[in-house]
């Protein structure tokens, strides 16, 4: 990542990128600073797109809702129409008791009555009657007034208890209705218990659960619309920015094509260089949604000859014209960005010597402002270098090395006339006067 701030390497492979549109756009924002602009629309594209997967999938969920919305409904009314009390099953359960044994217990309290209190030889009665006698005793031993009083506690407690047996028994009815509806509450209480996999007295608890799914049910619609709003807010924001990109984008298309068409004069090649912009193709149903580089394509065009129609680069364009067009387009480029080094590989693919000539001239130029690095083939190109570089592959017994030497002197002098071949030697010395002279220069 600090490599790509630092040095700009082109390649064989460039060659090829140089043929895609997105390539072509790219190096048109670079070149008009607007990079930065191009990645505020990718974000803002793909924080819309992000939106969309969340309404889509909030979409989906609340499909998938409403048959159990409807079903959380059913169950809500049917437990709300019952007006379920806390405790009231253990309340009901105790009562069906009371009543389905009325007769007894009401025969019981009776007896208890009876036997403490309103028999004629009841234990209430015989302990009165042993309470007065102790009273009377108290007056010969003070210890017999404490007896009277323990059997007076005793006296009244039972007393106690007879009135509560005797009220009880009298609360006693023999109300058949009322026991049928008690058991048909009971009933109808444990059959929902099983319907809804709890115990009857949990029932309450399972009213508020459903009420609250309900409320969850409504949170997720809210959701929906609150996303729903997020995601126009940036598809507005989006447009904005794109509609920016777009403006600048053409404003700068016109000066990138000057820039580029007197550089390729310089390199020798006629004709005109420009940029065709098209609407790109929308991925959406909605036309007004930019793309993650925004709403257009751009194409390059040249015409190599001059009088003939501008045709796409990818379409008409040589191996030496294209080596052309993208040096022209590094040179434009050079002066929008501050990448110091410049490396340059295959630039000589399909290049002749007339051609490589200007070439040549031109990276000289171009070295002037940052370092410029050529891995070249061509003498005409390698003659306007201030240094020079051999890299040559050596096999041996244990595999290929590859050998570097910078060269100087005569050394510089052989590897030019080697690269011009046997009749290249004088004019070899000629090259490398000329360098030395240059490097004297500079």
């Amino acid at each position: 990542a600090i490599g790509e701030q630092i040095v700009d390497f082109h390649g064989q492979h460039e060659h090829q990128r140089l043929f895609s549109t997105r390539y072509q756009l790219l190096t048109l924002d670079e070149f008009a600073g607007l990079s930065n602009a191009r990645g505020e629309v990718n974000r803002l594209y793909d924080q819309h797109k992000e939106l969309d997967r969340r309404i889509e999938a909030a979409e989906l969920k609340t499909r998938r809702m409403v048959e159990e919305r409807e079903l959380l409904e059913f169950y809500v009314d049917e437990l709300a129409q019952l007006e379920l009390q806390e405790g009231e099953f253990q309340a009901l359960q105790d009562e069906k008791r009371r009543l389905s044994n009325a007769e007894k217990l009401a025969e019981l309290c009776t007896s208890i009555d009876d036997q403490l209190w309103s028999e004629p030889r009841s234990v209430c009665g015989s302990l009165s009657s042993l309470e007065r006698q102790l009273i009377h005793g108290s007056k010969m031993d003070d210890s017999i007034s404490r007896m009277a009083d323990r059997v007076a506690d005793a006296r009244i407690s039972l007393e106690e208890v007879a009135s509560e047996a005797r009220a009880l028994g009298e609360s006693l009815l023999f109300d058949t209705e009322r026991q049928e509806m008690v058991e048909d509450r009971l009933a109808a209480l444990a059959s929902l218990g099983r319907k809804h996999r709890c115990e009857a007295d949990e029932l309450l608890g399972k009213l508020q659960e459903f009420r609250q799914q309900l409320a969850e049910f409504e949170q997720e619609g809210d959701q929906l619309n609150r996303i729903r709003v997020d995601r126009e807010a940036v598809l507005k924001e989006l447009r904005a920015r794109a509609k920016g990109l777009s403006t600048a984008r053409r404003a700068s298309a016109e000066h990138l094509a000057r820039v580029v068409c007197g550089n390729l004069k310089s390199l020798a090649m006629q004709g005109e260089f420009g940029m065709e912009f098209a609407e790109r193709e929308s991925q959406s149903t909605d036309a007004d949604v930019p793309g993650r580089d925004g709403f257009e394509t751009v194409e390059y065009v040249i015409s190599t000859n001059p009088g003939q129609p501008m045709m796409p680069l990818r379409k008409i364009a040589s191996g030496g014209e294209v080596s052309r067009v993208m040096l022209a387009l590094k040179t434009a480029l050079a002066g929008a960005d501050d990448v110091p080094i410049m490396v340059f590989d295959e630039l000589d693919s399909g290049i002749g010597g007339t051609t490589g000539n200007y070439v040549g001239k031109m990276l000289k130029r171009l070295s002037k402002s940052r370092q410029i690095l050529v891995i070249s083939h061509l003498v005409q190109i390698a003659q306007f270098a201030l240094n020079h570089i051999s890299i040559t592959k050596e096999a041996s017994e244990v595999g290929v090395s590859i050998a570097v030497a910078q060269l100087e002197g005569d050394a510089r002098v052989e590897e030019l006339a080697r690269m011009l071949g046997s009749e290249g030697r004088r004019h070899a010395h000629e090259l490398a006067a000329g360098l030395l002279a240059d490097s004297t220069e500079d």
